[in-house]
Order: C-alpha cells, then sequence, then structure tokens
C-alpha cells in the first residue's frame, strides 16, 4: 500500500483546519499548517507530518500547548517519501498501528524547551517525548546534525514560532531498538545468546532509563581464563552482585564525564558500591573495589553512547569488580584445592554461558 493511500485513509484531526502564512508569532501548529498547505522559498513542504501527527490524539494535543516552548525535528515529504520507498513494511506497520507511530513521532519531540543551536555544546544528547529515549545532536557552526540508532539526519531549515520551534530535517527518525537487537550489532553476541538462552528477551526489550556498561565477548574470555588459571569460585549470591555492578541507574553519556571532572564514580544497582572513573583526554576507564584489591587494571570504555530502546550501553574490555564481601562473600567457605576451589576472593570456574546468563540477569535491574 502507497503512503498516499495509507494518510488518507487516517482520520481528518482539527490540526489541519485554517491555515494562514508562517510567522514567528505564530504557533507551532499553525507553522506547520502554513507550510504543509503553501511550502517554502527552500522549496520543500510538511504535509505528511501534519497529518501523521493528526491522527494521534496525544501527540494533537502535545504540540498543541501554548504556555511553554517544545522543539519539533519535522521531517520533509521528501524525506517521507524516501523512507518509504526504503522501508515499505515499516511505514506500513508504523501507519496501521497508533501506538508505534505515536511513539515515533514523539522520537521528533523534544519537550524541555526550543532547541537553539546557537551557544549549545558540540555534542549532546537531549531526552524526546518517548520516555527515556535520546537524540544526540551535534552542532558545528550553523549546522546541526541529529544522530539516532540507524542513521543521521540535518537539520535544513528552522522555524522560530510563539511557543517554540520547528527544525526541518531530511530524514525520518526511528527510535532506538531494544538492547538485544542492538548488542548483536554492537558484537555482544555471547551476550545475546545469554538474553535468549536466560528467557530475558522481553524484559531486555525494556530497559526504562538506565546505563549498561556491557563487557564484550573479548572481556567474557578474559575473565573466564583468570578464574580458570587462579582457581577462584563464584558463589550464585556473589555473581549477581558483581553483575549488578555494571548497571548504572540514569542514562550516562560520555558527555556526562569526559571534559569534566578527572575522576569520579556512579551509583550502581548494587546497594552500596559505586563504580569508579578516572577520564584522561577522550579515554575512559572503569573499575570497582574489587578490581583494585585483586590488583586488576580497570576496564577501558571501548564504544561509547550506543542508543537503545530505555537508555544508553557503553562497551568495556573487561568485566567489573566491585568489593567481593559487599557482592556477597560472606556464603564462601574455603575447600581443597581443585576445580572447585575457592579463595579469598570468592570466586568460581564456571562455564561462560553460566557467567553470561548471569550478566544478562542484571540486564533486567532496570528494564
Amino acid at each position: 500500500m502507497q503512503l498516499t493511500n495509507i494518510i488518507s485513509a487516517l482520520a481528518v484531526s482539527t490540526l489541519a483546519m485554517c491555515v494562514s502564512a508562517q510567522s514567528p508569532g505564530a504557533t507551532v501548529v499553525d507553522n506547520i499548517k502554513a507550510v504543509a498547505a503553501n511550502g517554502t522559498a527552500k522549496e520543500y513542504t510538511l504535509a505528511t507530518t501534519l497529518r501523521l501527527a493528526s491522527s494521534i490524539e496525544a501527540v494533537v494535543k502535545a504540540i498543541s500547548v501554548t504556555d511553554k516552548n517544545f522543539t519539533i525535528f519535522a521531517p520533509t515529504d521528501k524525506a517521507f517519501a524516501d523512507f518509504t520507498a526504503a522501508n515499505p513494511e515499516t511505514i506500513v506497520a508504523l501507519t496501521t498501528n497508533q501506538t508505534l507511530l505515536s511513539g515515533a513521532l514523539f522520537y521528533h519531540v523534544i519537550p524541555s524547551g526550543a532547541f537553539d543551536p546557537k551557544g549549545a555544546p558540540a555534542k549532546q544528547f537531549v531526552a524526546t517525548a518517548n520516555t527515556h529515549n535520546y537524540l544526540q545532536v551535534n552542532v558545528e557552526g550553523d549546522k546541526v546534525n541529529l544522530v539516532y540508532d540507524q542513521g543521521n539526519a540535518a537539520v535544513i531549515d528552522s522555524i522560530a514560532s510563539s511557543n517554540g520551534i520547528i527544525h526541518v530535517i531530511d530524514k525520518v527518525m526511528t527510535p532506538p531498538r531494544p538492547a538485544p537487537v542492538v548488542a548483536k550489532e554492537a558484537g555482544l553476541t555471547q551476550l545475546l545468546g545469554a538474553v535468549v538462552s536466560s528467557n530475558l528477551t522481553e524484559v531486555a526489550t525494556d530497559l526504562k532509563n538506565g546505563t549498561l556498561f556491557a563487557p564484550t565477548d573479548k572481556a567474557f574470555e578474559t575473565v573466564l581464563a583468570f578464574a580458570k588459571e587462579n582457581k577462584l569460585e563464584l558463589t550464585p549470591t556473589l555473581l549477581a552482585g558483581i553483575l549488578k555492578f555494571h548497571v548504572v541507574q540514569g542514562a550516562i553519556f560520555s558527555t556526562n564525564i569526559v571534559g569534566s571532572a578527572k575522576m569520579g564514580s556512579l551509583a550502581t544497582a548494587l546497594a552500596g558500591e559505586s563504580l569508579n572513573y578516572t577520564v584522561e583526554g577522550d579515554v575512559v576507564k572503569v573499575y570497582g573495589a574489587g578490581q583494585t584489591a585483586l590488583k586488576l587494571s580497570p576496564a577501558t570504555v571501548t564504544k561509547t553512547d550506543i542508543l537503545v530502546n530505555g537508555g544508553v550501553v557503553h562497551l568495556i574490555d573487561a568485566v567489573l569488580l566491585p568489593n567481593i564481601t559487599n557482592a556477597g562473600n560472606a556464603a564462601v567457605v574455603a575447600t581443597p584445592a581443585g576445580p572447585g576451589a575457592t579463595n579469598a576472593a570468592g570466586m568460581v570456574a564456571v562455564s561462560s554461558m553460566t557467567l553470561m546468563g548471569a550478566l544478562a540477569a542484571a540486564m533486567a535491574l532496570v528494564m
């Protein structure tokens, strides 16, 4: 089915009533209507944005407020046409499922004010009206580039309005995909397998404003080799504590850390334990009290700011260790040396699937 046919079948909304010329003194809605009806000197129109927004009552209500400023990133009609040609199944799903369409439209809305690139930092992450989902905004001079999960969009025009601003963009942006989908592309194949085998796929798609420091496949291999070499044992309680240590409440981006203090700490999902970090240039290293006690190197953040549904993921090259006692070492007792031997560190040489399955379970703590 063609996009134009789908749109024509949508309910007519009050947004599409009277039309006047665009003006800084007009509201965001009135200016969208004006451009949709009359076009602009830059030869773009916003008819599709208007029509799709008109079909969702919650969107109509959100962009009709006049007592506060907000931002809309509005794709041009050409952007919608290009998106439809490249993603026919996706556009049909969006336009036949109001929940999906509402989420996609709200991802184009910044409710916290009118975004002005003048004086804005070169890189920042902004919360969208699609709850717990973020958008990366890069500014270079008068150029504004938006980075989302599956691509980037450029701002080609801006329309000041009485209750905010419309930034016209050349692409249709899609909200971040669930963590398991993004994990596969990020090379976290073992973690992804653990999520599936642990029946946590549904849970992992519903992250809520969280940050996950995710060890790479190589990091898993390293920690397993360390455990085997040192004949260390890890109890289920201790394992759960260690994995909680990889989860931080709140979305923490590289911009929150790089360029600020040279060192600091972040509260984790493990009660009473904070993850420490150091910054040297653009290099961020993270570690816990357990790594210090065992004289293990900190983990280096190898890739930052991977947007996922409900938060952000940073890849690290080592498994993080908190204070072992606080993580649940009280239940560990000494046994003779051998495959199941324990030591003061309280770690166990377990199979890779056991360790990865437990890490997947830790993801559920903020999901």
